[in-house]
């Protein structure tokens, strides 16, 4: 009983990050990641891409579904299979 009510919170507050998340992306006219030679940026390219299949793996939430109900946002689908570690 107990892991059904922690499964249940961490879906419902997956939610309410997400929609927190997103909430100022509607503002946004356009995002664009540029890598670099740096570290940094190579960081912050990778993290981004792999971060979607990653919270899907732990909260079942589907990222790119819930960016994409963002007004004006429009969804690419990646060129290769993302990577996620087993779990």
């Amino acid at each position: 009983m107990k892991t059904k009510f922690v499964e249940k919170w961490y879906v419902l507050v997956g939610e309410k990050i997400a929609a927190e998340v997103a909430a100022p992306l509607a503002k946004t006219e356009e995002i664009v990641m540029v890598g670099g030679g740096d570290t940094m940026s190579n960081a912050i390219t990778k993290m981004c891409g792999e971060l979607p299949p990653a919270v899907h793996a732990l909260t079942g939430v589907d990222l790119t579904k819930v960016l994409g109900k963002v007004p004006g946002a429009t969804v690419t689908q990646p060129t290769s299979a993302p990577r996620v570690a087993a779990r």
